[in-house]
């Protein structure tokens, strides 16, 4: 049994951390994971289908959301807090 996580990415498109988060997680093998973009261009699209994302809303910039066992931590504002809320080492 391996444990799941949610990941939210909320934000701008374009964002320096969302986009190094995405890089990060595309590195690590995980099948127990769901992640999903709440890119502030299309945030009124994804809350229509996923009602719950409206309440993940960026700090200053980008935020990444983790969520464990239906809870969800505290927003990332940096890699350094992404890794931490994952549990990954840096590479």
């Amino acid at each position: 049994y391996a444990e799941s996580s949610e990941i939210v990415l909320s934000g701008d498109s374009g964002d320096a951390l969302l986009n190094e988060t995405l890089s990060m997680l595309r590195k690590q093998p995980y099948a127990n994971r769901v992640v999903l973009f709440n890119y502030t261009e299309y945030s009124k699209g994804l809350s229509s289908i996923a009602p719950f994302v409206a309440g993940y809303q960026s700090e200053a910039g980008g935020s990444v959301y983790v969520c464990k066992n239906y809870a969800c931590m505290m927003p990332a504002t940096t890699i350094e807090q992404v890794r931490d809320n994952l549990g990954y080492t840096k590479d």
